[in-house]
């Protein structure tokens, strides 16, 4: 949390400074209610069945904060869109073979904790798609930009019965292209897509979500949506592979 109220600041100080240039700001945060399936591992030895299948952790779907923040801008300069989504899973379980991760190897049938966090953030400079909006009445928007995605991950494994216990950190940037797309029939109404993704060596990451935004009064905006990520990442000893999805309640103002 104290990572994601830094953003904020981040986020905040970036706006105030410019705000005679920006055509517009929008701000949102709410909560993500998601859950995860597929399997993780961490120096993995093949044959040995390291891979942790989420099923067996015993993870529930959980309730994160997320937030964002989009400033349109004057023309020929990028509209900038930034935003944060917390991801934290942990639960017990229990595995009929022995397993190894990290540097450790633990012990078959003898029950284990894990955590997995996938915090994460994205940077994005887009373009709105020149004449679409003026040729449909301000009815549709598609927006192109690039997109850099930086998760701050951990994984944890301990044993409390073997004594054993391992984790493991890092931080992993990945550029993505972005696309967007808002349709608004109605005044106050708007429906909007996003898409995010890169593939890359047999690695990939889709992220996808739709919102439904209402104007609830002046610049005031409730929204309601779900989104869908698939990872798939095999590098410097991490392999995930990774299905998280799940519907987002969010509240915000534009102006």
């Amino acid at each position: 949390m104290k990572k994601t109220a830094l953003l904020l600041v981040i986020c905040m100080a970036t706006v105030l400074p410019g705000s005679a240039l920006a055509i517009g700001v929008e701000f949102a945060a709410g909560g993500w209610y998601h859950g995860i399936d597929g399997d993780i591992s961490y120096k993995n030895n093949d044959g040995f069945g390291d891979n942790l299948d989420v099923d067996t952790l015993g993870y529930a779907y959980e309730l994160r904060p997320n937030m964002r923040l989009k400033i349109d801008m004057p023309l020929l300069f990028p509209n900038i869109y930034l935003g944060a989504n917390m991801m934290r899973f942990s639960g017990s379980g229990v595995k009929n073979a022995d397993f190894t991760f990290g540097d450790y190897t633990f012990n078959q049938d003898i029950g284990f904790n894990s955590e997995v966090v996938l915090d994460n953030y994205d940077a994005c400079l887009y373009y709105g798609i020149p004449f679409i909006k003026t040729l449909t009445d301000d009815m549709i928007n598609v927006d192109l930009g690039i997109n850099i995605r930086v998760y701050d991950f951990s994984a944890s494994v301990d044993q409390p019965d073997s004594g054993l216990a391992t984790s493991e950190s890092g931080v992993l940037p990945l550029p993505m292209l972005y696309a967007g797309a808002q349709f608004a029939p109605i005044e106050r109404l708007s429906l909007e897509a996003e898409l995010r993704g890169i593939a890359y060596d047999g690695n990939h990451l889709y992220s996808a979500l739709g919102r439904a935004k209402v104007m609830i009064f002046g610049p005031v905006f409730g929204a309601l949506g779900y989104k869908y990520e698939a990872l798939s990442i095999h590098e410097d000893s991490l392999d995930v592979d990774l299905n998280i999805g799940g519907a987002f309640l969010e509240a915000g103002f534009e102006f």
